[in-house]
């Protein structure tokens, strides 16, 4: 059985981003927030979105750019 999603968790805010959107999320590491954001293009929703991910001291910006 499939676990509940959280509605502030990283891959559903990610996933309701729109184009030239971009979030902040602090503290989680960039590795962490690639391997999310990974899996949620493996959903057929959201296989044809494309991100950009980068990050500065703390903080990581997950910006959708396509």
């Amino acid at each position: 059985m499939a676990r509940k999603q959280e509605p502030n968790s990283v891959a559903t805010v990610v996933g309701l981003l729109l184009v030239n959107n971009s979030v902040t999320i602090q503290d989680k590491s960039l590795t962490s927030v690639s391997v999310m954001t990974c899996n949620l293009k493996k959903r057929e929703e959201h296989k044809d979105k494309k991100f950009k991910i980068k990050q500065v001291d703390n903080t990581v910006t997950v910006t959708r750019v396509l």
